[in-house]
């Protein structure tokens, strides 16, 4: 369970405290609804480095320490991007943000190489779909050039005219 505890103030003076007790679960549950694709994960950590709840592998790592390269971040509530190990030893690449008015973070990660799959997919996409393009302009500027090319021919195949043979107009 998590305690969240929030003060309440009156003239710049604290007169009661209020205290909710959340189930771990809740905030699991919150961090599924954000339907990530399946390798990815989002954690939310305590600024003091300590997971309060994660996507995968939930049972597993709550209450555990972050990795030392992510308690640095989270102890100096670094928000931004990052590439390192995860607990599970994979590379990683993801965000922090900070949740506002909580001395908590989420964090959302995905493996690199599933990222880097995802870019070069896309990649792949944009360069055969600019390719098919390319292709059928050229096909088209083809078909064009003999169309026109036709055309001048049957053109050239007519009789000539000239000014000269215009028909008069009659004189007053």
């Amino acid at each position: 369970v998590v305690a969240v505890t929030v003060p309440v103030i009156r003239k710049g003076v604290t007169e009661y405290v209020l205290r909710m007790v959340v189930p771990i679960d809740e905030f699991r549950q919150i961090l599924k609804d954000l339907n990530l694709p399946q390798a990815w994960n989002a954690s939310l950590f305590h600024h003091s480095g300590q997971i309060i709840a994660r996507t995968s592998d939930h049972d597993e790592f709550v209450g555990q320490p972050a990795v030392h390269f992510m308690v640095k971040l989270l102890t100096d509530r670094r928000e931004g991007a990052f590439e390192h190990r995860n607990l599970k030893g994979e590379m990683v690449r993801g965000f922090l943000v900070q949740v506002q008015g909580w001395d908590w973070m989420l964090g959302v990660a995905a493996p690199s190489q599933k990222l880097s799959d995802a870019v070069f997919d896309a990649l792949i996409h944009v360069v055969l779909v600019g390719l098919f393009f390319t292709l059928l302009a050229l096909a088209l500027s083809f078909s064009l050039a003999r169309y026109l090319a036709q055309q001048v021919k049957n053109n050239s195949q007519l009789p000539s005219w000239s000014p000269d043979d215009s028909p008069q107009k009659p004189a007053k």
